[in-house]
């Protein structure tokens, strides 16, 4: 877990309300030192007096204190990344936004979009996605899936990965149960569950099944605070932001193509050269069938 704020939360105990705030540093920790209090609080859903209270539960006298601290733990090497993203990022809404005397709905919805991107991409080390590719690269298997609506973001994954890896293969859980398809895998297999809120006990199952097997398992996942989060052998954390009243799955489709861009790079040239020619043939049959 790379958040800024991993080991200064965990290490308290926090209410309901407080863990509402927890959760909304942790998606904006790259933006908390430009907010000032009040927007805090209205992006939170909390009061003012609610934000003095958390940051004084964590040991700070007020809200500046608790930036600068957050300023201060930031990784240096983040910002230069941000820079070439925020450049093209602002130069895409100045001119979405030309002419027009408001923010449109495009320009809102590709803000938000890009900051899924730019949030989900950056918020995970990169140890963390070699790590996650050193363990695709020694599996024996390599199962992907998501619950609900995470699902079709998974399987697309899990058809595109199996391209470069063939171990690689969907998984649909929950089409038997909790217990039932996991009892074949072992420890050298290999699981990616992508899994957002609303959390069940279904979710939690699952994970303590897989678990129970001494399969490795990669969550991906919206909040370090989530109750899947404490299974993972390595957590990657999505931004998941929408303009409506969906989850948009944005920043799960940066970070999974991402590992199949990592996995392609780890293949070496030769294999590499032969999917390229693959792919190459299945696109000309198409061309060919449609001509």
């Amino acid at each position: 877990m790379e958040n800024v704020y991993n080991e200064l939360f965990c290490s308290l105990d926090f209410s309901k309300k407080q863990q509402q705030i927890a959760k909304y540093f942790m998606q904006e920790q790259y933006q908390i030192c430009q907010k000032s209090l009040k927007q805090v609080a209205e992006e939170a859903g909390v009061s003012e007096v609610s934000i003095l209270s958390f940051v004084r539960k964590c040991g700070f006298e007020g809200y500046s204190a608790f930036k600068k601290w957050t300023f201060d733990h930031y990784d240096p090497t983040i910002f230069g990344n941000q820079d070439a993203l925020r450049q093209n990022v602002n130069a895409r809404l100045q001119y979405n936004a030309a002419g027009k005397s408001g923010k449109s709905l495009f320009a809102e919805h590709a803000a938000v979009m890009l900051r899924n991107v730019e949030n989900s991409l950056l918020q995970n080390r990169q140890e963390k996605y070699d790590e996650a590719v050193k363990m695709f690269l020694e599996a024996r298997h390599i199962y992907i899936f998501g619950t609900r609506m995470a699902g079709i973001s998974a399987q697309y994954f899990a058809l595109n990965l199996q391209m470069v890896l063939p171990q690689a293969e969907y998984y649909a859980p929950y089409k038997w149960g909790v217990t039932i398809p996991f009892y074949t895998m072992e420890a050298d297999d290999v699981v990616v569950m992508a899994c957002y809120s609303r959390y069940t006990r279904q979710d939690v199952a699952i994970c303590e099944a897989i678990k129970a097997c001494g399969t490795k398992l990669i969550i991906l996942c919206d909040n370090a605070l989530a109750p899947v989060a404490k299974y993972a052998d390595i957590l990657f954390i999505c931004g998941m932001d929408s303009v409506s009243f969906y989850k948009s799955d944005m920043g799960l489709s940066a970070i999974y193509e991402y590992l199949i861009a990592l996995s392609m790079d780890q293949i070496g040239p030769e294999r590499r050269l032969q999917l390229q020619k693959k792919w190459e043939s299945n696109e000309q049959i198409v061309i060919d069938e449609l001509a």
